[in-house]
């Protein structure tokens, strides 16, 4: 499937942290240990393809970049792509096959909006890992399957991998809106509700795809 969409290619990863948070031994080594044991097949999948895709010489996407361009992209680019998907979807007011022209970008590199964007998908990166070193405790693990599945499953649209020739669309968000509901849902979960949390997630569900 990785070859008909190459989007996939973090699918490994997500299951991959999804079992880590979802092991219940306090050990951070016989955590990873069992998330790779369960994973495996897939990593093994993907180095397959990877080895495949370089193969070929109608291989598209990865071009050769200077490290400051690359560093541009990874710092100030791709956190303002981030935040106008935020944006995109708690207000999907304008929905296009092309959202290049919706982004507003800074006029600076150190632009006030720049840094905020900046200071925002990185603090998220942040209690990610911070949630990875003590997930051992329940809220922490929900934030690993929330944060990790969301921002794996949207990474390779943040032009952070490989630049693209459309840095934002809407339909860059269907799957990670799929895990986003799915990380939302563990939350619930652990409220211990039933019929009325089974209610909320199916709301969820219906306003987060209904526009789309």
């Amino acid at each position: 499937s990785i070859f008909i969409c190459e989007y996939s290619v973090t699918l490994p990863l997500i299951l991959f942290f999804y079992s880590f948070a979802m092991h219940k031994s306090n050990s951070l080594p016989e955590r990873i240990k069992y998330a790779f044991k369960r994973t495996c097949p897939l990593f093994l999948g993907l180095l397959i393809y990877i080895f495949s895709f370089f193969s070929l010489p109608t291989r598209t996407n990865f071009i050769s970049s200077p490290f400051p361009v690359i560093a541009e992209r990874v710092f100030w680019l791709s956190p303002q792509i981030f935040f106008h998907f935020i944006k995109l979807i708690f207000l999907p007011l304008h929905l296009t096959i092309d959202q290049t022209g919706n982004i507003l970008f800074g006029k600076a590199i150190f632009d006030p909006y720049a840094i905020f964007c900046f200071l925002l998908m990185y603090s998220i990166v942040t209690l990610l890992l911070f949630s990875l070193l003590n997930a051992d405790k329940r809220n922490n693990k929900n934030i690993i399957i929330l944060m990790s599945s969301f921002l794996l499953s949207l990474l390779p649209f943040l032009q952070i991998i490989s630049p693209t020739y459309c840095l934002a669309s809407e339909r860059y968000l269907y799957l990670p809106l799929f895990f986003l509901i799915f990380g939302i849902s563990h939350f619930l979960f652990d409220l211990k509700a039933k019929k009325p949390l089974l209610g909320i997630i199916i709301f969820l569900l219906v306003l987060y795809s209904g526009r789309s």
